[in-house]
């Protein structure tokens, strides 16, 4: 079994109210979602329910809740997994400061909106110290295949 990210029980010993502990990693799921940062077998195993969520008929927390409440790596991609292993340490805190509060959140796409917005932002800002990082190696590479 995967190693969880979170998990709704780490976050109902903080908040009482199930609907609520499940708003702040439902809203990444969903992020994630959208962005196709899910692993091919995580999508398969929930088709319709990841349908759902990228037509914004149900949140991000429906799903999360629906597969058992813990954010781990099967359920990403490599992708998403290298995203998340180096990002999900300062998500809660970007969470907080979108929205001033960790619980109490409405659970809608206008939120989600808004932290979606924030979440781009640091993915693209990932993606392109990845590449500017690969872009160093390969020029590396390249000099010294000309000697």
């Amino acid at each position: 079994m995967d190693a969880p990210y979170d998990s709704l029980d780490e976050h109902l010993s903080r908040c009482s109210d199930l609907a609520q502990a499940a708003v702040p990693m439902g809203m990444l799921l969903a992020w994630c979602t959208n962005l196709q940062l899910l692993s091919s077998d995580f999508v398969a195993a929930h088709e319709r329910v990841v349908l759902r969520v990228r037509m914004q008929e149900i949140t991000g927390s429906e799903l999360l809740v629906q597969d058992g409440g813990n954010l781990t790596a099967g359920m990403f991609s490599a992708q998403g997994n290298a995203f998340l292993q180096q990002y999900y340490p300062d998500y809660l805190t970007d969470y907080q400061e979108v929205f001033g509060e960790l619980y109490g959140v409405a659970d809608n796409w206008q939120n989600y909106a808004r932290l979606a917005k924030v979440l781009t932002a640091r993915y693209m800002s990932t993606r392109q110290t990845q590449t500017t990082g690969l872009t160093v190696k390969l020029a590396r590479w390249l000099k010294w295949l000309r000697r």
